[in-house]
């Protein structure tokens, strides 16, 4: 079981173009009580005896329907940040971003304080402070998965679709086949959280998951 969430709640939005879907993930952080004693394995899947601390949760994780309009997909956005009572939403502001982005300023619901972090997702060699190369991104989340940081809530659904496009990452965070929308919404929440700038650890091997 995952404990009651404590402290940040986040949105990572990926957009969708023409012939991909917007994707949508909650990422909650939790802290571990000291007598619980039991840490999550990302490798087998399974609860396991280790030291404790925080981590990063996926309790949603959604594809809005392909062609749906971006003022619906605002729409969708806001339903589930209030639902979860996100604090921030950390959105992929490339591109039709930057149209979207005001769509949800225009759209907040009245009393609903959740600060909107749009990034610009570059290649390499960006030296700009709001951008992030995409690769830094799926990178990034490939250390927090390999490090136990980044666990799912049981019975998520779209679970599979997420965990099939993780596996498809090589280490670098570069893509081997299918997609990767939902990976890198989860990535963008990630980097999120662990704010930017390289991350601690190294990882071991070329798993994800």
């Amino acid at each position: 079981m995952v404990s009651a969430p404590a402290g940040r709640v986040l949105l990572g939005v990926d957009l969708g173009k023409r012939q991909t879907p917007t994707t949508i993930v909650v990422l909650q952080q939790h802290v571990e009580p000291e007598r619980s004693r039991k840490v999550w394995d990302p490798v087998h899947f399974r609860w396991k005896c280790g030291s404790l601390g925080n981590t990063m949760v996926v309790t949603c994780a959604e594809s809005v329907t392909l062609g749906t309009s971006y003022d619906t997909v605002a729409r969708r956005i806001w339903e589930v940040a209030a639902r979860a009572r996100a604090t921030e939403i950390w959105m992929d502001g490339t591109g039709v971003g930057v149209a979207v982005e005001e769509m949800l300023r225009q759209r907040r619901p009245p009393g609903l304080h959740c600060t909107l972090r749009p990034i610009t997702i570059t290649g390499p060699g960006s030296g700009r402070s709001t951008s992030v190369a995409r690769h830094e991104l799926l990178s990034r989340l490939a250390v927090e998965c390999e490090r136990g940081r980044v666990r799912i809530a049981e019975g998520l659904p779209h679970w599979e679709a997420l965990r099939q496009e993780l596996l498809a990452l090589d280490a670098n965070g570069r893509k081997r086949h299918g997609r990767d929308d939902l990976a890198l919404s989860l990535a963008l929440a990630v980097w999120g959280f662990t704010g930017a700038g390289t991350p601690v650890g190294e990882r071991r091997d070329g798993r994800l998951v």
